[in-house]
């Protein structure tokens, strides 16, 4: 496994606490969880997809978020899910989502496909 691969292994086994215990992460190319989650993997980025939208596509030094028009609750979820292991959150204030990164302690507004560089 290159370094690359790793990194996103290491990411991914911080995540799986979140989303399903023992059931959705793995570094498998592609996983089925329930009804509603998959999880495909290759060698550089880890998708993370709800209901057939990619939410989240993990790479070892970045996040890639998109809600394709669904700003649900589980949307959110997923998202803050697949952050687990990044120093960013989701949240919501007065109908609009934010990004929280921790690190500065300071919010961004949500776009789709906003790129957060962990």
């Amino acid at each position: 496994m290159n370094q690359t691969m790793q990194r996103i292994a290491d990411k991914v086994s911080l995540c799986r606490r979140t989303l399903h215990a023992d059931t959705l992460f793995s570094v498998r190319p592609v996983q089925n969880v329930g009804h509603l989650y998959t999880v495909v993997t290759n060698e550089t980025t880890v998708q993370v997809i709800y209901r057939g939208t990619v939410v989240a596509v993990l790479t070892a030094g970045s996040v890639t978020l998109h809600t394709r028009g669904w700003q649900t609750m589980t949307t959110k979820n997923v998202m803050n899910a697949a952050l687990a292991a990044t120093p960013f959150s989701v949240y919501q204030r007065d109908f609009t989502w934010y990004i929280h990164d921790y690190r500065a302690d300071t919010d961004i507004r949500f776009y789709e496909g906003v790129e957060l560089y962990a």
